[in-house]
């Protein structure tokens, strides 16, 4: 998992923070990018497996953000 300092001058999250905050059951926002190049950014709900450091969002094959992340395999979750 990679996280990116999201505030200049601010330090990471530790990975028991990154734990801790994964585990609470929010709903987090996928950002991807279309074929015209512009964004597109939706609500997910989630499970995180905390042993393999894996989240594990439920969503159909033929959705626009799994679409949109075999064309190009670049997302965001915020």
């Amino acid at each position: 998992m990679k996280v990116i300092r999201a505030i200049a001058g601010t330090s990471p999250m530790s990975k028991e923070e990154i734990d801790a905050f994964l585990q609470k059951n929010l709903i987090l926002q996928i950002g991807t990018i279309d074929e015209k190049g512009d964004p597109n950014i939706l609500p997910i709900g989630f499970n995180y497996n905390r042993n393999r450091e894996k989240l594990l969002i439920l969503t159909p094959k033929t959705s626009k953000k799994i679409h949109n992340i075999r064309k190009k395999a670049t997302s965001t979750f915020l």
